[in-house]
């Protein structure tokens, strides 16, 4: 299977408002992910994930090095290409689910094609595949409000496969979620993967969440550590290689 994604080199550093002191958040980080695969990002609070999720959005420029989406260099975009890029290329799932309150579900889901300007037919029927999909084609006409926190997030990932991207990014999305619901959030990122064969990156502090990935990456001190693979293993192997490599 081909790489979607190839991370070389990547460094990022910030510099402090006076312009002194100097802090390496990623510290030559080098990886490949491939088309389909479901991989997750953990590592401590400062270990550079959320900066390294940032670079991959390209909410952020690096210091240094070169991310190529489905061989095109992030790096080399203008501003305006770059926002084209990220709205046709790639899906956003947030923690806090960020749909807006006054409007239903299925205008939350629809919405980045809206504003694409696609057919309202043709919206409609992405939404009911989707929305049949995911369990949530009963509260399509509710608004946020009025559907819990698990349903929200739901409709958040309906929202970002609608434009049916290259690479789907995640962040932290159980972070606000109960165990219940944590749970059949990540048994939807399973289901897209296995059945749209959905590329997914997703940062999360969780190891439960971690382990309905195929692939764990751990980022220590700006640099990718190990690499631990799910298949055949319990949650308890896991969780312990999980935290052998976080010490």
């Amino acid at each position: 299977m081909n790489n979607i994604l190839e991370v070389n080199e990547l460094v990022k550093v910030y510099k402090s408002q006076k312009g002194g002191q100097e802090c390496k958040a990623l510290n030559g980080v080098n990886f490949e992910i491939k088309e389909g695969e479901f991989v997750a990002i953990m590592g401590e609070s400062g270990s550079g994930k959320t900066t390294l999720l940032n670079m991959l959005a390209a909410l952020d420029t690096p210091t240094s090095g070169s991310i190529n989406l489905d061989k095109k260099n992030l790096i080399g975009f203008d501003d305006k290409s770059l926002s084209k890029f990220r709205r046709e290329n790639l899906g956003f799932v947030f923690q806090e689910f960020n749909l807006l309150d006054n409007f239903t579900i299925r205008e939350n889901i629809g919405l980045p094609l809206v504003l694409s300007g696609h057919k309202k037919d043709e919206i409609e029927l992405k939404i009911k595949k989707l929305a049949e999909m995911l369990g949530i084609k009963k509260l399509l006409d509710k608004y946020p409000y009025q559907v819990s926190g698990g349903e929200k997030q739901r409709a958040a990932i309906c929202r970002a496969l609608i434009v049916e991207p290259k690479m789907l990014l995640a962040d932290e999305p159980t972070g606000a979620l109960d165990s219940y619901n944590s749970e059949q959030t990540m048994n939807c990122f399973k289901r897209i993967n296995e059945e749209k064969k959905q590329t997914i990156v997703m940062v999360t502090h969780s190891a439960k969440a971690a382990a309905a990935s195929q692939r764990i990456m751990i980022i220590k001190d700006g640099k990718i550590g190990n690499n631990i693979y799910s298949a055949g293993k319990s949650f308890e192997q896991i969780e312990t290689e999980i935290n052998a490599s976080l010490r």
